[in-house]
């Protein structure tokens, strides 16, 4: 076997005549718009593109750097030159069912706005909400139910201690809870003292107590269905300040899609939530994306 034998420079050296060329540098050629030497890729390709059904894929397969996906997506942007602009696609929440989120077809360009409405409505949404709920409006009713309630308690038991009064009991508030006692004066009466009380008022006033005690337990068991109403008004409360904030925002996107019923029905869903929080804030739980 022979040995390797060792190249000349001159044989390592190409040459080209550069007057064989009819230009004077390559910027005055016109930009190549056609691959050279791949028939049967571009064959492929193209027929690969002519197929409409869906579950059909393009796959591309060759070395590295030989321009695969140049070729590919120059065939594909000339396809989609001639044909008609596809829809937008959106994801959007169900206020229904969050887990299964609603596909939204909106005319080309429309995804992209409609998205960039619903991030500015957020923002606006997470000033104007807190700005509601720190009104001196807001605090003044929130005060009259509050303080309606308090009322309400302190009126039944308010009527159960006067009761006791007019009998000379009275209601004491220990460490164990509410209790009724028998009173002389302003005092209470001891153990040792009412004992020597006549049999006949001893009797009364141990009627009068249990009498006093059973109402005293009816109030108690009204107070939390006193409170539940009360936390009803107020979560009332809290939505409409919360749609009276949020209403001229909504008023004026259903205005920019009045052409488009789905967004508007969207919106509407948006505003009508039921499970948003009744507190001074309400995340949107909505952003359009495009696909």
């Amino acid at each position: 076997m022979e040995s390797a034998k060792p190249l000349t420079p001159e044989q390592l050296c190409r040459g080209c005549d550069p007057t064989q060329f009819p230009f004077q540098t390559t910027a005055e050629l016109e930009e190549l718009t056609e691959v050279i030497g791949q028939p049967r890729a571009i064959e492929a390709v193209q027929f690969g593109i002519g197929i409409t059904r869906e579950g059909y894929n393009l796959f591309c397969l060759g070395p590295a750097g030989v321009g695969k996906y140049f070729m590919t997506r120059q065939f594909l942007e000339r396809q989609a030159a001639s044909e008609p602009v596809p829809p937008d696609w959106c994801y959007i929440n169900n206020f229904e069912q969050p887990q299964k989120p609603l596909a939204l077809q909106l005319p080309p360009g429309q995804g992209t706005a409609f998205r960039r409405d619903i991030e500015q409505l957020v923002e606006e949404l997470r000033s104007t909400i807190p700005a509601a709920f720190e009104s001196e409006d807001y605090r003044t009713r929130k005060q009259v139910i509050e303080t309606e309630l308090k009322e309400r308690h302190e009126k039944a038991f308010e009527e159960v201690r006067r009761k006791g009064e007019q009998k000379g009991i009275g209601l004491l508030r220990t460490p164990t809870g509410l209790v009724f006692a028998p009173m002389k004066g302003s005092e209470v009466i001891g153990p040792d003292e009412f004992e020597q009380l006549p049999e006949e008022e001893r009797r009364r006033l141990e009627s009068d107590v249990e009498a006093l005690q059973r109402e005293l337990q009816a109030a108690m068991r009204e107070a939390p269905r006193w409170e539940k109403e009360g936390r009803e008004r107020v979560k009332e409360l809290n939505h409409e300040v919360t749609n009276f904030a949020v209403g001229h925002l909504m008023d004026a996107l259903r205005k920019k899609y009045t052409d488009l019923p789905e967004i508007r029905k969207h919106l509407d869903a948006i505003e009508q939530d039921p499970r948003k929080p009744a507190g001074p804030f309400h995340r949107a739980r909505v952003k359009g994306e495009r696909v």
